[in-house]
């Protein structure tokens, strides 16, 4: 992701279920480093929150999916926070081998 694109603005993440398991990512920075996290981030512009969730979950944990139904907004008067549940479709957890995925 280009940092030059980033709508500081606008974030969002998604909850994916399957087989029982919630599909969790780990920070890798800041105060939250190494904590367990819902995959997400900022959308780029000009990038829709749907793709942006799509974008987020293949970045952080190489798994594709797809945003089905809002579950969560956080919005104030200059930003907003976006998160959806969303279906496996496709692929393997991938991480830093400290937790299982899916």
């Amino acid at each position: 992701m280009e940092k030059n694109n980033t709508n500081w603005c606008q974030s969002v993440a998604g909850v994916v279920i399957k087989n029982g398991k919630v599909l969790l990512a780990r920070h890798t920075y800041g105060n939250g480093k190494g904590l367990l996290i819902t995959p997400g981030g900022y959308v780029e512009y000009g990038e829709s929150p749907v793709d942006a969730v799509k974008r987020e979950f293949m970045e952080e944990t190489s798994v594709e999916v797809e945003p089905e139904r809002i579950i969560g907004i956080r919005f104030n008067a200059k930003d907003w926070y976006v998160v959806f549940s969303a279906k496996y479709i496709s692929g393997t957890p991938t991480s830093d081998n400290a937790v299982d995925g899916c």
